[in-house]
């Protein structure tokens, strides 16, 4: 089964570069932006199932970026990561229907499960495929 195609936005480019390393390590189909304006231009060409985005950016930041989304595509799973994030910024996370929260550098595996968790969310209820992925991610 293929695994979903995910868009990384963050403004650093070494830990962009390891971030989509480590993710197509694991079969993921990683496409990086280095900034919200690219990652925009990348969800209006290509079928993109999660973004994991980087919460302080310059120009457009993490948040501001997904509250865009929203009204493009509002089912698109989100996740955000974040070196400095505080209590305020996870509200706000949250109020725009963020899945996960995490601190940066994030745990690969730790990452990867939660990529498997939404999937299987959006996965039809019942179904052959919905079920094998909540068995394959709930494994912890």
């Amino acid at each position: 089964m293929a695994h979903p195609t995910l868009l990384l936005v963050d403004d650093e480019p070494v830990f962009l570069d390891g971030l989509k390393t480590g993710l197509a390590l694991l079969n993921h189909h990683p496409l990086t932006a280095s900034s919200a304006t690219r990652a925009l231009e990348l969800l209006a060409q290509h079928d993109i199932q999660v973004m994991v985005t980087d919460l302080r950016m310059p120009a457009m930041n993490g948040l501001e970026l997904i509250q865009e989304i929203r009204g493009l595509r509002p089912n698109l799973a989100c996740i955000v990561l974040t070196g400095h994030g505080d209590l305020h910024e996870y509200d706000a996370a949250m109020a725009l229907g963020v899945k996960h929260f995490l601190k940066k550098p994030p745990d690969l595996e730790q990452l990867h499960q939660y990529i498997g968790q939404i999937m299987a969310e959006k996965a039809p209820p019942g179904g052959r495929v919905g079920g094998l992925l909540k068995r394959i991610f709930s494994r912890g």
